[in-house]
């Protein structure tokens, strides 16, 4: 599938080739226009149920990718892109001197390194990691601890957020976060005299929590168990969140509702929180 832009600059869908009904034909030549050129890398049922997030990772053994999944049906499950180093090594030595993100397994195979290329090497998805949880996970967020280890972070409907470290293959922390199912996950670096990271949840209890998080070398993990904030301008369940610094002293944080309503709050290190933005719900919604 190929995404281009008309005038009216919304995303189009041109090149398709169906083989059936949900099916794609692998070995179409997509055609390249303006736009962003779309290649399959690999697929595959890993689930017993809804795929509720995904993450990516560019930063897996051998400088392969992890794909990082959460379901519906409790599993949460770490993936590696694994594609023929022959080709990746050649492109490697090519662009010596350059940027080695333009010559990652990802931007290879988005050239067609593993899909229709010209050396056509092959790609799986092979699995890595897997994770058990009792109840449905609905959300995912991934941290690195700065010295090769990375750390995920789940949300579900047990009202928990758990952290699992990739290399540990393990479950390092949990927080009991909200009073119903914990629906949006996001963690920004933050380093303080008290942490490295701040993480921001979201949940269907209508509310969004900040909370200070300690992450060190061979993904040791520390949530404190006491919120630094809680938001409660959301006027119905919170599906999805978001953060992002926008000051040396501050972070903004959005949350997406249930009932099409949307809520932007600027939070400030000193406690000071401020909604700087409500979307009320459009009529129609919910």
């Amino acid at each position: 599938r190929h995404m281009s832009f008309g005038n009216d600059k919304q995303p189009s869908i041109v090149g398709l080739k169906s083989n059936g009904p949900g099916m794609i034909d692998d070995n179409f030549n997509y055609p390249t226009q303006q736009g962003w050129d779309l290649k399959l890398v690999a697929s595959k049922n890993i689930h017993g149920d809804s795929v509720s997030a995904c993450a990516l990772l560019q930063d897996g053994p051998e400088n392969n990718a992890y794909v990082v999944t959460v379901s519906l049906d409790g599993g949460l499950m770490v993936h590696i892109i694994e594609t023929t180093r022959i080709e990746i090594d050649r492109r490697l030595r090519l662009t010596k001197g350059s940027s080695i993100s333009r010559a990652s397994p990802l931007n290879l195979l988005s050239r067609g390194i593993g899909r229709g290329g010209s050396s056509s090497p092959s790609t799986k998805l092979n699995s890595y990691r897997y994770h058990a949880s009792a109840d449905p996970l609905a959300c995912v967020a991934l941290a690195s601890d700065n010295h090769g280890g990375h750390v995920i972070f789940a949300g579900g409907h047990d009202d928990v957020v758990l952290a699992y470290g990739i290399n540990s293959a393990c479950a390092l922390a949990s927080v009991y976060s909200h009073r119903d199912a914990v629906t949006g996950v996001d963690l920004i670096k933050r380093s303080s005299e008290t942490a490295t990271h701040l993480m921001v949840s979201g949940s269907w209890d209508a509310t969004v929590k900040v909370w200070s998080v300690v992450l060190t070398a061979g993904e040791a993990v520390s949530i404190n168990r006491e919120p630094l904030a809680e938001l409660f301008d959301a006027d119905a369940s919170v599906v999805c969140v978001a953060a992002i610094e926008v000051h040396e002293s501050a972070v903004a944080i959005c949350a997406g509702c249930a009932d099409g309503s949307f809520v932007v709050w600027l939070y400030h290190d000193n406690g000071v929180k401020e909604v700087i933005h409500k979307e009320s719900v459009k009529r129609g919604c919910g």
